[in-house]
Order: structure tokens, then sequence, then C-alpha cells
């Protein structure tokens, strides 16, 4: 990593950012993990930051929805919605699509544009997935240390998003 340590880094990231700057790129999340359970959103949305503007680093989506949570913890709403809109689109990952709802349905509260993507990301995550679908998805992913860390976050989204009345009357 090119930018200033954090102060707080965990020990392990310091090492390994200073001698194997590599091993942090291809082991991201797992090097994340620690900060997404610190209290100060700072220093783990300048790691997230700074990860995104290295080279080679494995996983980046999931590096960008880490920093678009760290945003959401610290009420920073306008660069939150800048790195969840795209996140929120269709694409490989149903897990990390839901996951990018889930968070903008936070700022949808006070924003209409991203209500209105949030609505149609529901309703199209709906059509593609019956929970039982995105229940095999998910166990599937357990590889991705960080579908395992955020499992209980996962299922609370996974209700949030069956609990529609449009879930309801397809279910």
């Amino acid at each position: 990593m090119t930018e200033e340590k954090a102060p707080h880094a965990p020990l392990p990231t310091l090492l390994v950012s200073g001698r194997r700057p590599a091993l942090l790129a291809r082991f991201s999340l797992q090097f994340g993990i620690p900060y997404l359970l610190m209290k100060d959103m700072q220093a783990p949305e300048k790691f997230f930051a700074s990860l995104l503007g290295e080279r080679g680093v494995h996983h980046r989506d999931w590096v960008s929805w880490n920093r678009a949570f760290c945003l959401v913890q610290a009420k920073r709403e306008q660069e939150a919605r800048a790195v969840l809109f795209p996140l929120a689109e269709p694409g490989p990952d149903p897990i990390l699509r839901l996951l990018a709802l889930y968070l903008l349905d936070v700022l949808a509260r006070r924003d209409t544009e991203a209500a209105a993507r949030v609505k149609e990301g529901r309703d199209q995550l709906q059509g593609r997935h019956t929970r039982e679908a995105l229940a095999k998805i998910v166990e599937k992913s357990s590889e991705n240390i960080e579908v395992v860390v955020l499992s209980r976050m996962i299922d609370d989204a996974a209700d949030w998003l069956y609990s529609s009345p449009a879930a309801k009357e397809r279910g």
C-alpha cells in the first residue's frame, strides 16, 4: 500500500503491507476482516480506499462494498451512495448485490433515487432467486471468508429481501 498506514492497523496488515504488498492485494478480504470489526470507521475506510487504489487487488467489488459499509457507518452518505450504486446493479454475485441493496436501503430513506434503485433491485433479485435458491448460493459461497463472517448480515438481508409485499405475493 502506498498510503500512510492507519494508526490502529492490525499488526499482520502492517507487517505484510510493508514487506509483501502483493500478499495484501491477493488476500485483501482476509486482511480486511479485522478492519470491519473496528468501532471507528475512519481507519477501515482509509484501508479499503487505499486497497482500491492498488493494482492486482483480488475481490475488488467486495473491497468496494467494505468501503461502502464503512462510509455508511461513518454517515458519509453521498460517498457511500457513489460506491453502492454500481454494486447494486445486476452482476455475477447475487450475495454482493443483496448486501449492496441492503446497505443502500439505509440511504433510501432520504434519497428518492436510491429508493427507486433499491425497489428495482429487490424486485429483480426476488424474480431471479427464491429464498431457497439464494440460501444455496450462500452455502456454495462459503469459501469466501467474507460471506462466512457476514453470514448474520446476509441472513438479515435475505429476511429484508423476502419481507416485501411483492415477495409475499410470489411466495
